[in-house]
């Protein structure tokens, strides 16, 4: 009998250690945000950003980058994956700043975009100012 008893507790604990380790998986693509509630906290310069928690799993940011124009300001681009079965639709505003981290005027407007199920779009938007050294993208589910 206390084999038998020995063989149940070794398998069930066996069946547990299983189950935690199924829940360590790295998910791929981008992940949701996390919000941060401490003072010291600051934004991720060329970044893009989902501020949705309902995008977690649905976007995938697969580049992102800029360059400037030969007018000397810059145009910002983030290549964007649907990662759903379904069309999706989303929003987009890019902030710029100067190279001391200072914003160069008012976020642009939301974008909206439409996504095909399983497909990528690219997202762009040009800056003003001609001393944007660094850029923030934001991205939301559609209104």
């Amino acid at each position: 009998m206390r084999m038998r008893t020995l063989h149940i507790a070794l398998l069930l604990l066996t069946a547990l250690v299983l189950s935690a380790c199924t829940r360590w998986r790295i998910q791929e693509g981008t992940h949701a945000p996390v919000r941060v509630d401490t003072p010291d906290t600051k934004v991720r310069y060329n970044n893009v950003g989902l501020t949705d928690d309902s995008l977690y799993g649905k976007i995938a940011v697969e580049a992102t980058n800029w360059h400037k124009n030969p007018t000397g300001t810059a145009q910002v681009w983030a290549q964007l994956r649907n990662r759903t079965d379904f069309r999706l639709g989303i929003e987009a505003r890019t902030q710029f700043f100067d190279m001391h981290g200072a914003p160069l005027d008012k976020p642009s407007g939301w974008e909206r975009l439409f996504l095909s199920p399983n497909t990528i779009t690219t997202y762009r938007e040009n800056a003003t100012d001609p001393n944007t050294a660094f850029y923030y993208i934001e991205v939301r589910e559609a209104r």
